[in-house]
């Protein structure tokens, strides 16, 4: 039966319970196979990893019908105690926390350089002391001069 609320101790359950977009197709019982057609992974990759989420206590056998087995999570929430996932990954918040800054400063970095013209480093601020209007509704909506949809892979 599933519980409302469960407290995970086992830092390998910590662990398994980052594979949410898995886990998540088990709120309600489904077989490993139709959650390998849901997420596009083959089937036995499905039941490998329901088996061995099952083993950890995450999901739980909720059925069998017709030669399939379904699962359901054992809870809709987990709870895992901090020093449970510290234990799990090897890793604090202030052991990750300037890796985190020193990519984010990296990659802002890159986009400032990306933005700026090649003839200098300017920045300009605006000042107006008349009110401007905002412009009117229909220029902002595509024009026949004004494509509808953003050039390649995103259009």
């Amino acid at each position: 039966m599933q519980a409302a609320e469960r407290v995970i101790t086992d830092p390998a359950a910590a662990r398994a319970l980052e594979d949410s977009g898995f886990l998540g197709r088990f709120v309600r019982p489904a077989s490993p196979s139709e959650v390998a057609r849901s997420l596009g992974m083959r089937p036995n990759l499905a039941h490998h990893y329901a088996r061995r989420y099952a083993r950890l206590g995450l999901p739980f056998e909720a059925e069998r019908r017709a030669g399939h087995v379904y699962y359901q999570l054992s809870a809709h929430t987990f709870k895992v105690d901090l020093q449970v996932i510290q234990a799990s990954t090897g890793s604090t918040a202030t052991h990750d926390l300037p890796l985190i800054l020193e990519g984010y400063l990296r990659a802002y970095e890159r986009s400032v350089r990306a933005a700026q013209p090649e003839e200098g480093h300017w920045s300009y601020h605006h000042f107006n002391s008349e009110p401007r209007p905002a412009p009117p509704y229909g220029a902002l909506l595509p024009s026949p001069g004004r494509p509808t949809a953003l050039p390649g892979p995103y259009a």
